[in-house]
């Protein structure tokens, strides 16, 4: 997919893979 449709969808993706791709850098 495009990189347009990620930032013009609300961040589905990234609302869970962002805690469950890198936690640490959450955390950090």
């Amino acid at each position: 997919p495009s990189p347009n449709h990620e930032l013009s969808s609300p961040d589905p993706k990234l609302s869970l893979p962002q805690k469950h791709v890198h936690p640490h850098f959450h955390l950090s």
